[in-house]
């Protein structure tokens, strides 16, 4: 596995994880981001089994519809910290 890219403070990742939690949890978010409804709608939700990115994943949709379903986060070794978004890998 290629080594993560380094993160100048493990706070820095939290706070931008909590961030945009609040936004997205935003009631007022929907008439500013258009691709809200399909976030919230996600069938699955990935990430990394690196321990940051799942910590990361967590914080970000922590009260995800997903997870108030009953549904786990699903860990995948092909999910890398180096992708930009909307990338495969």
């Amino acid at each position: 596995m290629p080594p993560q890219p380094p993160i100048t403070s493990p706070l820095c990742a939290v706070l931008q994880a909590r961030a945009f939690n609040a936004k997205w949890k935003d009631p007022s978010a929907a008439s500013i981001e258009p691709r809200l409804a399909e976030f919230l709608g996600a069938g699955a939700i990935y990430a990394s089994p690196l321990t940051r990115a799942t910590e990361t994943a967590l914080l970000a949709c922590e009260g995800h519809p997903y997870f108030k379903e009953g549904n786990p986060l699903l860990l995948c070794r092909q999910v890398t910290t180096d992708q930009q978004p909307g990338s495969l890998p």
